[in-house]
């Protein structure tokens, strides 16, 4: 579980983990004052867009706010705050997520659960692992096996997978005895588990493997895309990335390859652009698998919120869909992604939020 509202995932959970935090995030814009986090030194506090002082620094560590809460840390502990500054509830967690949809994951003696912006336990806190909520579900671990939950704490889903469980189009793989296969909302096994691997409806196609290669199938059982590949993504936007002898390219839903297998390394397309890796060096292309931006960079995260991190010669800044520099490559770390225009940083050790137009929240 992170504590730092910093997440890698895939293509599918990372939009809707983004939507989720956005929607909360222009509610809490609606209030006089956006408040950021803000370090002085090794504390942490809130100010306003002009760098004003808003919460003291006097935390441990903070997280931006999501519906009126921020998550702060203090005693090596973690709580939540109030736009005032007051603390709601008690910094008593090991870890914590933002709150989305009046609610926050968070995590005590190993264990996970949720509670409500008062502090009240709503899930109880009994899960090896628990997951964000998805179309009414979460997906939770015990006794090392693989269930759901609704908002209430019912299980809906008895704990018995091997795997852990992603509702996309009403549907979710799972995978018993080593068989994938599908279930609904209600855990009804649609799809049986007799599949070698099902990577998960997404546009009326799952990706399954046969006799070692991998293509597409509908709800029907059907083979749609015959199995000739090394690997397949979901579709998204009519589009799918895959793999054939060691290169990486993309089909449509006709499987006619409309970007050729020749690059190095998996991608996505996000706003239209696809981040690819050729000889070494990363670059973008268009859905026609037209060179818009040229392969010049180190490292090149996706596009969100119309910027993409790069890195060149061990240090990251950010550049717009035309390949201009918005932000310099000057920062230390890998990029993360903005979220609602703000970022998180590093420089010379320590960690920091920056804006659009480069502004750095902190001082040393």
């Amino acid at each position: 579980m992170g504590t730092n509202g910093i997440i890698k995932l895939n293509s599918g959970i990372l939009k809707a983990v983004s939507n989720s935090i956005s929607v909360t995030n222009k509610l809490l814009a609606k209030t006089e004052l956006q408040l950021i986090p803000y370090r002085k030194g090794d504390k942490w506090g809130f100010c306003s867009a002009d760098k004003t002082i808003v919460i003291d620094c006097i935390f441990e560590n903070v997280n931006p706010f999501s519906e009126e809460l921020a998550s702060v840390k203090s005693n090596d502990k973690w709580g939540f705050i109030d736009v005032s500054g007051r603390i709601l509830i008690p910094c008593i967690y090991t870890s914590v997520f933002s709150f989305n949809e009046g609610m926050a994951e968070v995590e005590l003696d190993h264990h996970c659960g949720y509670i409500d912006g008062n502090g009240k336990i709503v899930i109880p806190i009994v899960y090896e692992m628990i997951f964000f909520f998805h179309e009414g579900l979460a997906t939770v671990k015990l006794n090392g096996k693989w269930g759901c939950i609704n908002k209430k704490g019912e299980i809906v889903i008895p704990c018995i997978y091997y795997n852990s469980i992603y509702f996309r189009e009403g549907l979710a793989v799972v995978k018993i005895e080593g068989k994938y296969g599908c279930i609904d909302l209600n855990g009804v096994i649609v799809v049986p588990c007799i599949y070698d691997f099902l990577n998960g409806f997404s546009e009326g196609l799952t990706g399954v493997k046969r006799k070692g290669k991998f293509g597409f199938m509908n709800l029907k059982g059907e083979i749609i895309i015959p199995c000739i590949y090394d690997f397949v993504d979901e579709f998204y936007d009519g589009f799918a990335v895959v793999k054939l002898k060691k290169k990486y390219g993309c089909i449509n839903k006709n499987g006619e390859l409309v970007i050729p297998c020749i690059y190095k390394s998996k991608f996505s397309i996000e706003e239209g652009i696809a981040v690819v890796q050729l000889n070494d060096k990363y670059g973008c292309i268009n859905k026609e698998g037209e060179l818009v931006i040229p392969f010049i960079y180190d490292y090149m995260d996706i596009f969100h919120e119309g910027v993409a991190g790069v890195e060149i010669n061990g240090k990251c800044g950010y550049i717009d869909c035309n390949g201009n520099f918005v932000i310099p490559c000057i920062y230390d770390n890998q990029p993360f992604l903005f979220i609602d225009g703000l970022c998180m940083v590093s420089l010379n050790g320590k960690y920091g939020y920056i804006n659009k137009q480069g502004i750095e929240y902190w001082e040393d």
